[in-house]
């Protein structure tokens, strides 16, 4: 039983408790400071009495145990002991050191040579998506037909450039596709699938050496240096799978009428690994640029709070998931087949070929098949679902900027940031994707549209990382 002698409460109004309480400050003043949960004052002693938790050993060394939330009257309970000053200092200490190993405190120490690596990272592979789109629009994919892990020096000389022609003769794409295709215009095609691997290449090296010496000065350690290493395993892979890839289309189609392209499936892994990558990189950057939470501007009720963090995270997987369908998209070479918008064809929103029920009756055995059909194979359906999710997206993310708007003058300044980017970075999206639509996929127009896919998927996890770093 904590007897009276050894414990003194006294009660402070606060008017606006929510600025001047940060979170648990165990220590001032020689005093242990908590929130409390009170409902009347005159009740509040034993309330206190009844449900602070102390052990044995805590009592006798006056040590509280356990920290109470705010109330709603605003009242709070500073608790102290006259005895044992020293270890209430003793644990304090301890206690704080605890937060912080529980925070990751190797992001808040990093210096900021780690930080701009890591945000150098995340850039090259930006750029390199980039540069993937291109070389998909620009039908270069399968100039190189071999592949080494630390890649070599282009052609230089004229005989070089004749030798490496006659390799790619040997392959479909040349035979079905471009049979008159000449030496110079080959150079064009191997341009791009030769920037493309030797940029991954040096990604490779931007990530490795950097990391080991950090990880040998021990400028990154603990959860920080785990994270970097699994992200330079991700880049080693991303490279065996981009090869694995491009050997699906140097293969004779299955249909002798067949167009020799890679496939669709591999092409959505490669960019899906690629996104997940970048991902990775980013989320990382900003905990080691924002590794603190941010206090709210002012009060904001906890459930709408809630509502928008779990909504920015919906609404990132519906941003990645509409970037994968346009992978598949890419691969069926789907973008010129249905050149017109709102609709599809004359008429019809829908194409007539995409989940129609007829053909699933007529040519399908099982649903899961004629499902699979229009999600991946078949080009009407492929792209009207990329339709669909992409005006989905732009109605979330209106719907989401109108009802957050009440309470967006209380977030901290970067999630507000954030959120107006998001809207903005929507519109133009969808922009560049009509126009790529109506103009037949010109390649800048194109690639400026995987370009702000990729921008729309950034700004997305930066708002869900700022609201994810908010404290009460």
């Amino acid at each position: 039983m904590l007897r009276g002698s050894q414990l003194r409460v006294a009660f402070v109004h606060a008017k606006n408790l929510s600025q001047n309480l940060r979170g648990p400050n165990l220590l001032r003043n020689g005093f242990v400071q908590t929130r409390t949960i009170a409902s009347h004052s005159t009740r509040t002693p034993q309330f206190l009495h009844k449900n602070l938790m102390f052990d044995q050993k805590g009592v006798s060394q006056g040590i509280l145990r356990k920290q109470f939330s705010l109330s709603n009257n605003h009242l709070m309970s500073k608790v102290y002991f006259r005895e044992n000053q020293n270890s209430i200092r003793s644990y304090s200490t301890e206690a704080n050191q605890n937060n912080q190993n529980n925070s990751d405190s190797s992001y808040e120490e990093a210096g900021s040579a780690v930080k701009w690596w890591m945000t150098g990272c995340a850039a090259l592979v930006y750029g390199i998506i980039i540069v993937g789109g291109i070389t998909r629009l620009t039908e270069s994919g399968l100039s190189m037909t071999d592949w080494k892990f630390l890649g070599g020096m282009p052609p230089s000389t004229h005989e070089e450039w004749v030798k490496e022609f006659e390799k790619y003769k040997q392959f479909p794409e040349f035979k079905r596709l471009f049979p008159t295709m000449t030496v110079e215009e080959f150079k064009n095609i191997y341009f791009w699938e030769y920037l493309h691997r030797m940029w991954g290449r040096a990604i490779g090296l931007a990530v490795a050496v950097p990391l080991v010496a950090f990880a040998v000065t021990k400028k990154i350690r603990g959860p920080l240096l785990t994270r970097s290493t699994i992200l330079l395993g991700g880049v080693v892979a991303q490279g065996l799978l981009g090869w694995w890839m491009v050997k699906s289309g140097l293969e004779e189609p299955e249909n002798p009428r067949g167009v020799p392209r890679v496939s669709q499936y591999r092409l959505a892994a490669h960019l899906g690994a690629a996104l997940t990558l970048y991902v990775g990189m980013v989320w990382t950057a900003l905990d080691l640029w924002f590794p603190k939470r941010k206090a709210l501007l002012g009060e904001i009720n906890p459930k709408k709070l809630k509502f928008f963090q779990r909504s920015a995270f919906g609404l990132f997987l519906l941003v990645s998931t509409t970037a994968i369908s346009g992978a598949f998209l890419a691969g069926l070479d789907g973008g010129v087949a249905y050149s017109m918008f709102p609709l599809m064809e004359e008429g019809r929103f829908k194409a007539e070929n995409a989940w129609n029920l007829t053909i699933l009756r007529d040519h399908f055995t099982s649903t899961w098949a004629w499902a699979k059909d229009n999600l991946c194979d078949n080009v009407a359906g492929v792209q009207f679902n990329h339709r669909v999710l992409a005006l989905t997206t732009a109605g979330c993310v209106g719907s989401l900027y109108y009802s957050t708007r009440k309470i967006a003058r209380y977030l901290p300044r970067g999630v507000q940031l954030a959120r107006h980017a998001l809207l903005g970075i929507v519109v133009a999206q969808v922009t560049l994707g009509i126009s790529t639509l109506l103009l037949l996929v010109p390649v800048p127009i194109a690639s400026a549209h995987q370009a702000g896919s990729v921008a729309l998927l950034s700004t997305a996890l930066w708002l869900l990382h700022g609201l994810r770093r908010i404290r009460f």
